[in-house]
């Protein structure tokens, strides 16, 4: 016989001991007459019983319990075993290993210019082969002509004999590593490469190596595939961003060791231009642009891993928001060659004067590179708010060599003209912050010509990103730079002749993480891509520059379209999807009337990859809208549970992001497996805009899987995601962690209305990274919303000390011993009044520390009646599972945390309340309601976040559990905090899930069992004798190999898959 009892709310008040005794009294009034049939009925508390029980106040048996719904309309999702939860998880990957990442990208198209060959251009791209593990270099030939009345399938062909990209046993070297995780690649092989059209040299990293081939230019197009070249090299360490000199492609640029190195592909020779940090990008006139960093201000973190063998720790410079960034300066270098291609000489040149002083106010170089005609070097440079971009070109002659010498110095100076200075051309100002983008598009400058025209993109004119046609009046004020130079607030600044709005509207162009316009400057036709249509979804537009208006659509609606155009515009490759149907590429030709090139039509060309089949298990989400209480239109979508039953409430799962747009992890993302491929470095993974009618397969995969196992699944974009437009972003500003949660809280009430299956008792919101932090702080600032019934079972007492524990307790607790002590969520039952001491003697877990003459931690013994009661309290949770989240804002970077937060020390209030450390008293006291998820060599959100986290939860009393993606091996029992274990040395609580106070006696075991694999512990005597305490055993921590912000190895992306499954099941 057994007794299910549910409160519709969260208690007001802890029970004390009086009003858990009368808790059962009123328990048994409650029995139905049938009680043959042992049947029990369910009832709900109002507010007022609720109080009333907590204050132990006498209630009626008519007003305080109401009927509400029947236990019978829950939907219990169905317990699997470990390793049943492995093979759903196998299962789920192998289907979908058809359709994932194995779409094309990286596209360049090059027009073959024989008329009378069957192929009209050559296509490149990246991808992954039939039957291939790795990304290589392909090509497909795309024909003259089409027969309308069949679909034309081109073939993906190898441009690389035999050839294998990936290092040996998959070790890339640490500026390799921390280059993969920070472009978030989880493939391998070719990853990128740049391309030279003019002569078809393409160049790439590749087997820790540099490597080359040619295709078309002078030599033609091969036939069959060819073996690159490698590129030896004198230099120690890998060469990083190679990139092709533009005007010599005999020269190309690349990184080692935080120098700039130029070398010659036809003679191998090398040279090092610098000896201080990085650069980048190469020029027409064989000079390099590049960015000097001195970091030696900067503070140093250290990140212990025994597991790095010849390096015990992994070193960073890390600026912690409020504290100095690295200094900063733009350089040349430049070189000479002899007209056999040999190096003659080379200089390194500096500003007339320096960086700090010509721009005292920037902070940061967002972007730089040299206009087409090599005339000037450009730059876009951002205050430390990033609330102000200047658009900056910046002369050759405007830099001078080298030199410590001070006469040589002023040589120099005086050897520049007068004339030649900085010219800001342009400049964005907001209240918000700066979304930093690429787009930017000078048109060539005619000889003698004092104005600059180009394309640039403005979000902040207003709030939406369009394009403007800009032209800028270039007028030299004269400098003498052999004096001191003092700027004054608008120095440099150009005159503004001529602002054109190309595009405007609530919607905007993408320009963010490397979207491209393409321009026609002989139709004077400008294509872009962005969301004129619908937020949900990205299409190719075009629209003319020189008379701005209509703005065309290229593609098709009711997909998410990422585009490249060819070089002469005739053509356009697309790869498309929608919520229901998997990634495809096509390839568009536009057709129609010359004298209209505005209404050019596209028409289907060729095919390079069609939709694969959904796997069996996938049903695509639906995606809704609703408006919040302040009347903001929001998205979402919801994966309905696979089988869903009338009548059946559902356990839900609120997957969150929810913060700004800059490049995080939303997810772990697995590496390849031999049933799951990945693919390279999409734009799509990092656009922080979770709801879009796009494939949802393939990213979002572990979605599906929960929904496949009776789960409903709940993603909403609030205010702050992306696409939505700069104010609808800026909602965060200075407040990040207050905002969020409302929307989140308001589209989850608005589904459970919209469908009848969803549980607001039973939810669960999990996310990574920023969703990471979100998570916490639903748990923290929406218990009332998301915190389920109480569920108190109470069975006959099966023995005198009552009966075994439930399943999911641990077996070291046994009766007699204080509950309290295991479970936080009932020790209100045996707690005295706060201030007051305990009656009985015994301490209370607030009164953790032992009294004056107390020797040892006596074991309690407890009635039946209320070690029964204890064991069996389980409040319902919202759960909250948080990956890699950030706990506290001022250990975040600068960069990105000032430019939603501001400096702490103006903003000293949303720094506190947004870091969700400082805020554990908040969180339940029950078990099994956190889960925290991190990877201790986590580079950007360092594992110092959950470390510190877990400390103030430590020193609160509160419950959680911690999985470590770590480098620590298993090879015995976890240890003491004497003995260098990762115990914490607080007495009241050291770790999550387990914590056991036991008297002082010789010996003690343990055997904690989890789901794959058990071990015992034998603790010394001393160890109890001089602590009090057993250990600290952890039932959740596992060990993985060495992870950072992502998850890479495969093990360790199925153990995270895994270990969230079971934590649902066990605790939802």
């Amino acid at each position: 016989m057994q007794l299910e009892w549910r409160l519709s709310g969260p208690l007001e008040g802890s029970p004390t001991l009086s009003s858990a005794k009368w808790l059962m009294r009123k328990v048994k009034k409650l029995r139905v007459d049938k009680a043959n049939t042992g049947r029990w009925r369910s009832f709900s508390l109002n507010s007022e019983g609720a109080e009333r029980m907590a204050t132990g106040a006498p209630t009626s048996d008519r007003g305080d319990a109401v009927e509400m719904e029947d236990p019978a309309s829950r939907f219990q999702v169905q317990k699997h075993s470990w390793d049943g939860l492995r093979s759903i998880i196998h299962g789920s990957r192998k289907n979908s290993g058809l359709i994932v990442n194995k779409a094309p990208h990286d596209f360049q198209f090059v027009q073959k210019t024989d008329e009378s060959g069957p192929h009209s251009h050559r296509l490149y791209y990246l991808g992954m082969p039939y039957g291939s593990r790795e990304n290589s270099l392909l090509y497909s030939e795309i024909p003259r002509k089409v027969r309308k009345e069949a679909l034309l399938l081109l073939s993906w062909k190898q441009m690389l004999d035999h050839f294998q990209a990936t290092p040996h046993h998959g070790v890339y070297s640490r500026e390799e590593e921390l280059l993969r995780e920070r472009k978030r690649l989880g493939v391998f092989g070719i990853t990128s490469y740049d391309f030279h059209s003019e002569s078809g040299l393409f160049l790439f990293q590749a087997s820790n190596s540099l490597f080359h081939c040619r295709d078309g230019g002078k030599n033609g197009f091969m036939v069959s595939p060819m073996k690159p070249l490698e590129i030896k090299t004198q230099c120690s360490g890998p060469r990083m961003d190679p990139k092709i000199c533009p005007a010599d492609p005999a020269f190309f640029s690349f990184i080692n060791s935080s120098d700039l190195w130029v070398a010659n592909i036809e003679t191998g020779e090398e040279r090092r231009l610098t000896f201080c940090h990085r650069g980048s990008e190469g020029c027409k006139t064989l000079r390099i642009l590049y960015e000097e960093v001195d970091e030696s201000e900067v503070e140093i973190i250290h990140v212990p891993s025994p597991a790095l063998e010849e390096r015990k720790t992994d070193s960073y410079r890390y600026p912690r928001t409020g504290s100095k960034n690295p200094k900063i300066a733009l350089k040349l270098a430049e070189f000479q060659t002899d007209s056999q291609g040999k190096i003659v000489s080379t200089q390194e040149k500096e500003l007339v004067q320096p960086f700090r002083t010509l721009f005292p106010k920037v902070e940061y170089i967002a972007r730089a590179g040299w206009t087409r005609d090599g005339k000037y070097a450009w730059a876009m440079f951002l205050d430390r708010p990033q609330q102000r971009l200047q658009l900056v070109l910046l002369p050759p002659a405007l830099f001078v060599p080298t030199t410590e010498s001070e006469e040589q110095r002023a040589a120099f100076a005086r050897a520049v003209p007068r004339d030649v200075q900085p010219h800001v051309v342009y400049e964005e100002a907001t209240d918000v912050w700066i979304n930093v983008h690429d787009i930017f598009y000078p048109f060539p400058q005619a000889e003698g010509e004092d104005e600059l025209c180009f394309i640039r993109a403005n979000e902040c004119k207003t709030g939406f990103c369009h394009l403007y046609k800009v032209t800028a009046v270039l007028r030299p004020h004269g400098y003498d730079w052999t004096q001191p130079f003092s700027p004054g607030e608008d120095e440099f600044k150009c005159p503004i002749k001529e602002e054109i709005a190309l595009t405007s509207g609530e919607w905007e162009v993408l320009a963010r993480h490397g979207s491209k316009i393409w321009v026609n400057e002989e139709t004077k036709l400008v294509y872009f891509q962005g969301t004129k249509d619908t937020p949900l979804e990205h299409h190719l537009y075009v629209v003319s520059y020189e008379s701005a208006g209509e703005i065309v659509r290229l593609t098709t609606p009711g997909f998410s379209h990422s585009c490249s155009m060819s070089q002469n515009f005739d053509m356009f490759v697309s790869h498309y999807s929608s919520v229901g149907t998997p990634p495809c590429v096509h390839v568009y030709k536009l057709s129609g009337p010359d004298d209209d090139p505005l209404h050019k039509q596209p028409r289907f060309w060729a095919s390079m990859m069609e939709a694969a089949s959904c796997p069996p298990d996938y049903v695509p989400p639906e995606i809704f809208h609703f408006h919040t209480r302040a009347d903001v239109r929001l998205y979402g979508m919801i994966y309905k549970p696979h089988a869903v039953q009338p009548g059946k409430k559902h356990p839900t799962v609120l997957f969150v992001y929810g913060g700004p747009q800059v490049g995080a992890a939303l997810l772990p993302t697995p590496s390849p497996t031999p049933s799951q491929g990945s693919g390279g470095p999409s734009l799509s993974c990092l656009w922080v805009q979770l709801v879009n009618n796009s494939f949802k397969g393939i990213k979002y995969l572990r979605l599906n899987t929960l929904a496949s196992l009776g789960y409903a699944v709940v993603v909403i974009d609030g205010r702050g995601s992306c696409q939505r437009g700069l104010r609808f972003e800026g909602a965060l500003k200075n407040q990040m962690g207050q905002v969020e949660i409302e929307d989140q809280v308001e589209g989850l009430q608005f589904v459970a209305e919209k469908y009848g299956f969803i549980d607001l008792s039973r939810v669960a919101i999990h996310g990574w990274s920023y969703g990471g932090f979100l998570s916490l702080m639903g748990l923290i600032h929406k218990p009332q919303v998301f915190k389920g019934p109480c569920h108190v079972a109470v069975s006959p007492c099966s023995s005198p000390m009552g009966p075994s524990p439930p399943p999911h307790c641990p077996p070291l607790l046994t009766p007699g011993w204080h509950p309290a002590a295991q479970n936080p969520a009932s020790s209100s039952l045996w707690e005295a009044e706060p201030g007051t001491p305990a009656s009985d003697g015994q301490r209370g877990p607030r009164d953790s520390q032992p009294r004056a003459g107390s020797q040892d931690l006596t074991p309690v013994c407890v009635s039946p009646s209320l070690s029964s009661l204890s064991h069996f309290i389980h409040c319902g949770p919202q759960v909250a599972i948080a990956g890699a989240p950030v706990t506290v804002w001022m250990a975040y970077d600068t960069g990105y945390t000032e430019r939603y937060m501001d400096v702490p020390e103006n903003n000293q209030l949303g720094y506190e309340a947004g870091s969700v450390a400082l805020h554990v008293e908040k969180l339940p006291n029950e078990p099994n309601r956190l889960l925290i998820l991190h990877g201790f060599l986590d580079e950007n959100v360092h594992f110092f976040h959950t470390n510190f986290l877990v400390s103030q939860l430590i020193r609160a009393g509160k419950p959680y559990q911690l999985q470590v993606s770590g480098s620590w091996k298993l090879p015995g029992p976890p240890r003491s905090p004497q003995s260098g274990g990762t115990c914490g040395p607080a007495p009241t609580q050291l770790s999550g899930s387990t914590l056991i106070w036991v008297p002082r006696v010789p010996t003690v075991s343990f055997s904690v069992q989890r789901p794959d694999r058990s071990w015992s512990v034998l603790p010394s005597a001393g160890h109890i004798g001089e602590l009090g305490l057993a250990a600290l055993l952890s039932l959740s921590t596992q060990i993985y190999p060495n992870e950072r912000h992502s998850i890479r190895c495969p093990e360790s992306g199925e153990h995270y898959e895994v270990t969230l499954l079971h934590f649902l099941q066990e605790y939802l």
